[in-house]
């Protein structure tokens, strides 16, 4: 009798998988993604549309991650989810493994503020580039200018990758720094970078006594980082000076579930491996394309694969290039995947995408392939159709 066939179960977490078509006067405008194998598998799977939520609230509720508290638990995903030390969990960087054992660090990230008429725009990493070293003076200069003396508040910064930065507030006692976050310092309460990245800001940090430390670190970070020589060397070339952070990813211990919900998570994400550390799955880096994954050896139980590469074109409202990035989803991702599950290689995929339009969930089976009355549709008329709707979606599928 031959062995029974394993049952290999993939979910495919795909931030801005769909987008509002631009105007037709907008740059980019008539640029559209061809992907005939995405758009059969959307059309024939059954789709569950949620309320608007960050990527990075989305990709820990697929892990089972809850707040420790009930308390935390009242509040909103985003502000209840330690999302800086999960980050840091997930940093490749020597550096980082004893630190991630060490509380109170939040995300420190660099950004360019801009005045804009009468708002301020934030722009991430997504719109400059920015050198191992120039990151490394800027932080060195941060932690000299914030070294805590005599039992002053200071503040230790790290950088674990040239865009991904880190800080917590200390207290010099006795020669020895210590945490300070907890106690009478409260931490910002800031949503992730990728919600303001591109977007203008009314406020910063709020007007609360308990985040005085926080706002003082910040406007003496973004005066030293604007007069820094890494910064008017930028200037000189033409480049974003990096003249302000953005401090988000506080939280409350985060419980993960008694069992991991996914035995095997492929990603080049560090939030996303953080989780999966924290939630106790194994981690691979990110294969080139389905072909290589199934390669490997399919395996059996729930898989997990982050693809990211969207997320820039989306923020910078590039639609030539979130087109292209999609075709190659298409054709490393989609078609592979799509033929694995005709084959019964695959037994389910799950496409699960936070975007503008809401919290977008697919689940196609083999089965589903023969369910030929289901017309595909480009996927700017499906964007077009959600973005006319509101609200929490559960049906078959769009029509």
């Amino acid at each position: 009798m031959p062995a029974p066939r394993q049952a290999l179960r993939l979910t495919l977490f795909v931030p801005d998988l769909l987008r509002p078509p631009p105007p037709a006067d907008a740059f980019g405008a008539g640029s559209e993604a061809d992907c005939p194998t995405l758009a059969g598998l959307l059309a024939r799977g059954s789709f569950v549309r949620q309320p608007l939520t960050s990527a990075e609230a989305a990709l820990a509720a697929l892990f089972g991650l809850r707040p420790a508290t009930p308390a935390a638990a009242d509040k909103s995903a985003i502000a209840a989810l330690p999302f800086a030390a999960l980050r840091l969990r997930g940093e490749n960087a020597p550096a980082a493994a004893p630190l991630a054992t060490q509380a109170g660090w939040l995300c420190a990230d660099p950004v360019h503020l801009r005045l804009l008429h009468d708002r301020m725009v934030l722009a991430d990493s997504h719109a400059f580039s920015i050198d191992d070293g120039e990151a490394q003076a800027l932080v060195g200069r941060l932690n000299k200018h914030f070294a805590a003396h005599d039992g002053d508040l200071g503040a230790e910064f790290f950088a674990a990758a040239r865009d991904r930065w880190y800080v917590r507030l200390i207290e010099s006692s006795a020669g020895a720094a210590r945490d300070h976050t907890a106690g009478r310092t409260a931490a910002p309460d800031l949503p992730p970078l990728s919600e303001v990245a591109g977007r203008s800001l009314r406020k910063h940090l709020p007007e609360t006594a308990a985040l005085a430390p926080w706002r003082r670190l910040l406007l003496e970070a973004q005066m030293l980082l604007t007069a820094d020589p890494v910064n008017a060397a930028r200037a000189g070339r033409g480049e974003l000076p990096l003249n302000s952070l953005w401090l988000w990813g506080a939280g409350d211990p985060a419980t993960p579930p008694a069992a991991p919900v996914f035995t095997q998570v492929w990603t080049d994400s560090p939030l996303a491996r953080g989780l999966a550390r924290h939630c106790g799955s194994a981690v691979q880096a990110m294969p080139a394309s389905a072909s290589d994954r199934l390669a490997a050896g399919t395996g059996s139980g729930e898989h997990l694969v982050v693809c990211d590469s969207l997320i820039g074109p989306a923020l910078l409202d590039d639609e030539a290039a979130w087109c292209a990035a999609v075709n190659d989803l298409e054709s490393q991702w989609f078609a592979p995947l799509a033929t694995a599950l005709r084959g019964g290689t695959l037994h389910s995929l799950a496409v699960v995408a936070p975007t503008v339009l809401g919290l977008l969930h697919w689940q196609i089976t083999p089965r589903d392939h023969w369910q030929f009355w289901r017309r595909p549709r480009p996927l700017a008329s499906l964007a077009r159709e959600l973005a006319a709707s509101s609200g929490t979606t559960e049906a078959r599928n769009p029509q």
